[in-house]
């Protein structure tokens, strides 16, 4: 049996990201063939997960959109699994981006944690340096962590 060439968190994912899809888009991202692009819409609209845009005068037949249905599930998957959506890893990117723009000790780029301080990870959004050390001693006098 072929192996699956992309999960369901990364499919939903991918069209959460671009709003409105097309099978084409689907070939180009995950190198699907045009028929197992077609395949996989239709799969996932018997889910209730994806919606078909139809031929509405301000689309064309053959676009695709997420359903709330497909939301809730997008977002549940990420959860259970861990991960961060394309959506939010650009947000993430471009927060982090912003960051380094600023001067070091202006950077909120930093974490508390058990073990002491740490720079952030994929998805977290920090502290100063000043700050995170503020709370470390607070953590210690508290004998938090």
């Amino acid at each position: 049996m072929a192996e699956a060439k992309a999960k369901k968190w990364q499919f939903l994912s991918f069209i959460e990201d671009k709003e409105i899809i097309t099978p084409r888009d689907l070939m180009e991202r995950f190198n699907y063939t045009y028929s197992y692009a077609c395949k996989k819409l239709s799969l996932f609209k018997k889910q209730g997960l994806v919606w078909d845009l139809g031929n509405t005068p301000s689309t064309y037949r053959g676009q695709w959109c997420l359903t709330d249905k497909g939301y809730k599930r997008l977002y549940y998957l990420c959860r259970k699994l861990g991960v961060l959506t394309e959506r939010k890893k650009k947000e993430w990117r471009e927060w982090v981006e912003e960051e380094m723009r600023k001067p070091f000790r202006k950077r909120r780029i930093w974490w508390v944690g058990a073990d002491g301080l740490r720079m952030v990870k994929e998805g977290e959004r920090g502290i100063t340096l000043s700050e995170a050390k503020e709370a470390a001693q607070l953590n210690r006098r508290f004998s938090i962590g």
